[in-house]
């Protein structure tokens, strides 16, 4: 089962062509045509003040499959404090989507918790409310301001079976600032931040894989006993063949790096905010320097082929696979793995060569790995297409 589509014969998708198809005949206004996450003009324009000047973003993600894995987790250790990172994945999947957009302060959100009362108790509902708190202590440090409105805890045993967590996330962005991915262009540089490490405002190692593929990445890489144990970690129609098929229990270590597998594998998804931001602060007027951001989350290495037109994006450079990374290459193949998985880097700059060496300069005094991987070319028909070359094979995809 290594050389087929694994991750959507789990039922999930990565191209999500159904819905691109869908809101492709909706429409989009045409300032936002290429825009990383929706806009619209300012709705509070009865509001007095510089408001006027600015777009309005509301966005919603979540952390998928991750809340399962931490009550797997939880099941196999007795403790509930693997949950306590699951509110940093769904607010950063929306902050770090927005930042590619140019927001990079005044956030406001509201979560949603869908558990299964029976299974996820009121103990980890206060951690996780807890957790909302210390994140908005976290960006407080970091002089970045955020809001929380609260939100809602359904309890739907008939429908989430553990433990589901989504977020919705709102906020201003000054017009003069706003990066439009419609201006990625040929002959710009591509600088990548890797996913994995160890910054200066995280307190471990990170695995790198975030929130996205870990409905395959659990299956590959997981042994058969979860399977028979705990049957509400996965869907009963699944076919078996992809069910739990690894050869890793939770508390294997995983080797090149101080965690587990189960910690490598709930590492929270890392924010570029505070980073970012600082290279905002660095270049000035961005919008002169900063010509796209792309966050590598559903679609992985390949997000990059919905944004501008007649792109060749070319990846030669990337970063050699973290740890986790090259375990589940051993399980899919690197077609499907650069599809589903950031595979090292979640985010993308688009720049020009002089900028790019400033923008890998500001990463460095954050310990944050960052390297150009690749460059843009002008592609010979109306698509966007990719090439990406990694460990002696190259591999074509596109739009």
């Amino acid at each position: 089962m290594t050389k087929k589509n694994q991750y959507l014969a789990r039922g999930v998708s990565a191209d999500k062509k159904g819905l691109k198809s869908i809101v492709s005949r909706l429409g989009r206004p045409k300032v936002f045509e290429n825009a990383f996450c929706q806009g619209m003009e300012n709705p509070f324009h009865f509001l007095k003040g510089d408001l006027s000047e600015h777009y309005y973003f509301h966005h919603a993600d979540g952390i998928g499959s991750k809340g399962s894995l931490a009550y797997l987790y939880h099941l196999e250790s007795g403790s509930v404090k693997h949950f306590a990172h699951l509110i940093q994945d769904a607010w950063v999947m929306n902050i770090d989507d927005l930042l590619c957009v140019g927001a990079n302060d005044g956030f406001t959100f509201s979560t949603i918790i869908s558990r299964n009362k029976k299974l996820i108790d009121d103990e980890v509902l206060a951690l996780l409310i807890q957790e909302e708190n210390n994140l908005i202590d976290f960006f407080n440090q970091q002089k970045i301001k955020v809001f929380n409105l609260g939100g809602e805890t359904a309890d739907m045993g008939d429908v989430t079976k553990t433990l589901a967590i989504d977020a919705t996330c709102t906020t201003f962005v000054a017009k003069d600032e706003f990066v439009d991915n419609g201006n990625i262009a040929p002959g710009q540089t591509i600088v990548a931040l890797a996913s994995f490490g160890k910054t200066i405002y995280e307190e471990e190692y990170n695995s790198g894989i975030g929130c996205n593929g870990l409905t395959s990445a659990k299956h590959d890489l997981l042994q058969g006993s979860y399977a028979k144990e705990y049957l509400e970690t996965y869907d009963a129609l699944m076919d078996r063949s992809l069910v739990y098929q690894g050869d890793y229990s939770l508390t294997d270590a995983l080797a090149g790096t101080p965690l587990d597998m189960g910690r490598a594998l709930l590492s929270p998804t890392r924010t570029y905010l505070p980073v970012v931001r600082a290279i905002f602060d660095r270049l000035g007027s961005k919008a002169d320097k900063i010509k796209g951001l792309i966050h590598n989350s559903g679609g992985g290495q390949t997000k990059c082929l919905n944004f501008s037109k007649k792109i060749h994006y070319i990846k030669d450079n990337l970063f050699e696979f973290p740890p986790i990374f090259k375990c589940l290459s051993q399980k899919t193949s690197l077609r499907e793995m650069f599809q589903v998985y950031n595979c090292g880097h979640r985010l993308e700059i688009y720049t020009d060569e002089k900028t790019a060496r400033e923008i890998t300069a500001v990463c460095a005094d954050f310990d944050l790995a960052a390297k150009v991987i690749g460059h843009t070319e002008r592609n010979s028909n109306p698509n966007n297409a990719l090439t990406i070359s990694h460990e002696n094979e190259t591999i074509k995809y596109e739009s």
